[in-house]
């Protein structure tokens, strides 16, 4: 009996922590890509099922940071993809998988590959 009431105390215990970690709704972001950005969307499983856009305002400046807000229902593993401009040409890269309720924010900065095609990267700000 005591190990039933024991094993029920640890389930719930789990539960409420676990509750507490899928309740962060809202993070950071630090544009430090060199680049405009115009729209963010965030996706459970990087798939086709992504978000509208996010960004408060229609555009974000590089050297900038926003908070943005998930939709409920989103849990702290989700994936990012950011749309900009370079020369005229509109491009999206969906950015690695982010843990938004275990850092204080994410950066996104811009890497040069060796043949000099441009893509985003992403950068853990700081633990919470």
């Amino acid at each position: 009996m005591k190990k039933s009431i024991l094993l029920v105390m640890v389930v719930a215990m789990t539960a409420v922590f676990s509750l507490k970690s899928f309740s962060q709704t809202s993070f950071k972001i630090s544009n430090e890509s060199g680049y405009q950005l115009f729209g963010l969307m965030v996706s459970q499983d990087g798939g086709e099922d992504w978000t509208g856009d996010l960004l408060t305002t229609s555009e974000f400046p590089s050297g900038t940071f926003t908070n943005v807000t998930i939709p409920e229902g989103y849990t702290c593993q989700i994936y990012i993809k950011v749309t900009y401009m370079v020369e005229g040409e509109i491009y999206e890269e969906v950015l690695a998988r982010a843990d938004v309720c275990s850092y204080t924010g994410i950066k996104i900065l811009a890497n040069t590959s060796g043949s000099g095609s441009n893509w985003m990267t992403t950068q853990y700000l700081g633990y919470k």
